[in-house]
């Protein structure tokens, strides 16, 4: 049975808020959005997984926007994503962009997470309009049967590389032999 070790939440903009919009920086300037601490008792350090939630509502105000989103531990980048947000005048659509990460095997003591946001076209802008929420939840052990299977997957994944990029030295050498 896995035990939560601690859960933080945060909704700095709790609803869709389209007058207290904030304007998603261009890179390499980054918008922070959100931030919560985890703590990792000793007892569980290294041996447990922290699953990591993020939702932003956003808003292309003009052109098509890529928007980079990143996730730090004690500032420190553990993962990125990008979401495209398109400006439709017509419409006034919004987006909500979901961020999930699990992040493994943590060390002992309190750790920030931070999400933020970036724009990485030029000429382009996008707002982020709400809501904002933000989750991080610990738990004991290291989420080894989701891990193995990740790891299985990717040796699976591996090998079929593997046997791919022989077959295409076979096919390369068997060509070089007859020059």
């Amino acid at each position: 049975m896995v035990r939560e070790i601690d859960y933080q939440s945060t909704e700095p903009v709790p609803k869709f808020e389209k007058r207290r919009s904030n304007a998603i920086t261009h890179s390499p300037r980054k918008l922070i959005l959100a931030s919560i601490d985890i703590t990792i008792p000793t007892k569980n350090a290294y041996e447990n997984h922290v699953k990591l939630n993020a939702k932003v509502g956003l808003r292309g105000i003009n052109g098509t926007s890529k928007i980079l989103f990143t996730i730090y531990r004690n500032g420190v980048e553990i993962y990125t994503t990008k979401k495209v947000v398109e400006s439709d005048p017509s419409t006034e659509e919004n987006y909500i962009a979901k961020i999930k990460f699990t992040d493994l095997n943590v060390g002992d003591g309190s750790h920030t997470y931070k999400v933020t946001a970036e724009n990485m076209t030029t000429g382009t802008e996008s707002v982020v309009v709400g809501p904002i929420s933000f989750r991080g939840i610990a738990r004991e052990g290291d989420s080894s049967r989701d891990r193995d299977h990740g790891r299985n997957s990717n040796r699976n994944y591996d090998k079929k590389i593997v046997r791919e990029l022989d077959s295409e030295l076979d096919r390369l050498a068997r060509i070089l032999e007859r020059i």
